[in-house]
């Protein structure tokens, strides 16, 4: 698993009644985005097991796949494609873990990232860590710039897939493509909803692919 610098190799997200300083250990909506978009390389794959399930209803998860809505627009709305890939948005998030002490993490991506042959290669999104002000971006591209944001959000609701983790159950997603949400639910006193969390790299997963072909074919 990989060290993160606001996370351990892996982490806990336990969620409990007022425990609201970050909607991922809060009970409130938690609006589909990837993870670590302030980090200069987020983390390739997310994993989420289930431990316990809160005894209420929502809570429902919530995963879109952010390249398809990235080509919807491509095909159908390139202005807007054109700025996605290419103007940078600050992304930041400060806070304090007790593995690390105090940490501000800060970085500019665009929302969606090309590689040297102008495919997709990730996609950068988490409303709640992009920087409100936009101060690096240029003041006649603010408007554009919000409409195409708000084109890739309304495309990544309209094609998400929804359902309720059951205690017990895992899963993994490459968190530079799939956008991953939570559903808003009550809880009550006394009851919980745990999840472990964990990360890995596409690097150290093919090397593991390799060294077991090795050893089952020689």
């Amino acid at each position: 698993m990989k060290t993160c610098l606001c996370f351990r190799e892996t982490f806990t997200l336990i969620t409990q009644p007022y425990q609201t300083a970050n909607l991922s250990y809060s009970p409130g909506r938690l609006g589909l985005h990837t993870d670590q978009p302030s980090l200069e390389r987020p983390p390739n794959i997310q994993f989420l097991q289930c431990l316990k399930q809160a005894k209420t209803t929502g809570g429902e998860n919530q995963l879109s796949d952010g390249f398809y809505a990235a080509k919807i627009i491509r095909e159908t709305n390139p202005k807007a494609f054109q700025l996605l890939s290419s103007v940078p948005v600050d992304n930041y998030v400060t806070g304090t873990q007790r593995t690390v002490g105090k940490f501000h993490s800060a970085y500019r991506h665009p929302i969606i990232s090309l590689d040297l042959h102008c495919n997709i290669k990730a996609v950068n999104f988490s409303n709640t860590m992009r920087f409100m002000h936009m101060c690096t971006v240029p003041l006649e591209t603010h408007k554009p710039l919000y409409g195409a944001m708000k084109l890739f959000n309304d495309l990544i609701y309209q094609n998400m897939v929804e359902f309720k983790m059951r205690e017990g159950d895992m899963i993994a997603f490459d968190n530079n493509r799939v956008l991953h949400g939570r559903v808003a639910y009550e809880i009550n006193e006394g009851d919980e909803r745990h999840l472990e969390g964990g990360y890995m790299e596409w690097d150290d997963i093919r090397s593991y692919m390799r060294v077991l072909n090795e050893k089952l074919h020689g």
